[in-house]
This record gives structure tokens, C-alpha cells and sequence, in this order.
């Protein structure tokens, strides 16, 4: 885990902070959600989202799960942009949608980002699929779009996202 001093909505106080790098934590506008065991950061604009996924990517590059969820618009694949430029991928990230996966050699590393969109699919087959020999490679970085529909089947330390729209930005919550 790793820790930092960020500013709470209520006071400031030092927090341990799941997953989201210390680097990238006191910079943040995070606010803690009683509710849920969940971290919120406020994103003003695509360009915003898309930083603060490559600044979260970092900590991805020798493997990792990362599900996104939101309804369409919410910014899923604006995030994927920014989580691939992170990985200095410098290919053109567009959403897998009709394809269902997209596969990219990450850059100096030997191991691969999978891009996984599941909006269109229903009653998924892991392992007819493919999905399974993706998720159990713990050295591949898997972003999956629409992550709801699986989310039982991930393992356990895989980390969440749900992002929504709001009248003036993205709310990225993490958990």
C-alpha cells in the first residue's frame, strides 16, 4: 500500500490510500466517500482524465487488472487513452467496441496492454472467449471497459473505477 497526506473534504489528516500512487495522491482533489470504501477524483475535463489515467498506469507497467464502469459518455475510453499513454503506448487508442479486445506491446517491457470492451456482449464465455488465458497472466495490464459484466469472475485485487459524467466534469471513483 502505498500512503500519503491528501486533503479530505472534512480535515486534513494522513490516509492510507489502497492504490492510487503517492505521487498522484497529493496532487489529486480526493475526497473520501462514508458510504462505499472508495476514493473520488473530480476530472474538469477529457485532457484532466486523460492525465490522471497515465499517472495511474505507472504503477501498472509490470501487470495488473483495471475495470472501468460508467454508462456511455461517462469517459471509460478517454481513460483508456490516457492509461495507454502512461504505459507509453503511442499507438491510436480507439475503443474496442465491435472487436471486443485490442492487444499493444508495451514499449521496453515484455509483457502486453489488452484494451477489453464488453458493452456488446451478453452471457460471456471467459474461457470460449479468451479472456481467461488474458486475466490469468499476471504480467499482462488489462483495462476492461464495461467491467460490470465480469466483475464476479475478476479476481480479487483487481482495481475499480467507475466513472461518471457530471454537469461539468468526471467523477472518477476508486475503489
Amino acid at each position: 500500500m502505498l500512503s500519503g497526506t491528501i486533503t479530505l473534504s472534512r480535515k486534513p489528516q494522513p490516509v492510507v490510500i489502497n492504490w492510487i500512487p503517492a505521487r498522484f495522491a497529493s496532487e489529486a482533489s480526493i475526497r473520501e466517500d462514508d458510504k462505499i470504501n472508495m476514493k473520488t477524483i473530480k476530472s474538469k475535463s477529457a485532457k484532466e482524465t486523460q492525465n490522471i489515467a497515465k499517472s495511474l498506469a505507472k504503477d501498472f507497467l509490470k501487470g495488473g487488472i483495471l475495470a472501468l464502469s460508467g454508462d456511455l459518455g461517462a469517459g471509460k475510453t478517454t481513460f483508456a487513452q490516457g492509461f495507454a499513454q502512461g504505459l507509453n503506448i503511442t499507438d491510436r487508442i480507439i475503443s474496442p467496441t465491435f472487436l471486443i479486445i485490442r492487444q499493444y506491446k508495451i514499449p521496453n517491457q515484455k509483457n502486453w496492454f489488452y484494451h477489453i470492451d464488453l458493452y456488446r456482449l451478453e452471457n460471456i464465455d471467459l474461457k470460449n472467449s479468451g479472456l481467461t488465458e488474458i486475466l490469468e497472466d499476471k504480467t499482462n495490464v488489462v483495462l476492461i471497459e464495461w467491467a460490470d459484466k465480469i466483475l464476479e469472475h475478476l479476481p480479487n485485487n483487481v482495481k475499480k473505477i467507475d466513472l461518471q459524467r457530471t454537469e461539468d466534469a468526471h467523477e472518477l471513483k476508486l475503489h
